[in-house]
């Protein structure tokens, strides 16, 4: 059984250079898109894991209360979360909130209840 396209010698250049054109979209679009992706996470101070050895300069605390249902809700642990590693944003279990960046960062408390897995 011949795949389609692959019986007539003529038809499977023009399959075969079709595919290969095809692979090569495929390939600079995942390229590009990485490339611009990491670009724009570079950027964002909510993905900077640690903030050690930098110069923080910009700092914000809150307090959250958060309810559902009527009850408290308790914040989930993270186990991803480092002991030698100061992360630029905080959602400590008594509901305190700390950020700190090194630029000025317009920042919403939904960020918070977005990096704390909030339901």
């Amino acid at each position: 059984m011949f795949w389609p396209g692959m019986g007539d010698p003529a038809k499977r250049k023009k399959t075969l250079r079709f595919l290969a054109i095809s692979l090569a979209v495929g390939i600079a679009v995942v390229l590009a898109s990485t490339t611009v992706i990491s670009q724009i996470k570079d950027k964002d101070p909510l993905y900077h894991k640690c903030l050690n050895g930098l110069d923080v300069q910009y700092h914000v605390s809150a307090t959250l209360e958060v309810q559902v249902d009527g009850k408290k809700w308790m914040k989930p642990d993270i186990a991803d979360t480092q002991t030698d590693c100061e992360r630029s944003m905080i959602f400590s279990d008594d509901g305190t909130i700390r950020g700190a960046w090194t630029k000025k960062y317009p920042f919403e408390v939904g960020q918070f209840l977005w990096m704390s897995n909030f339901p």
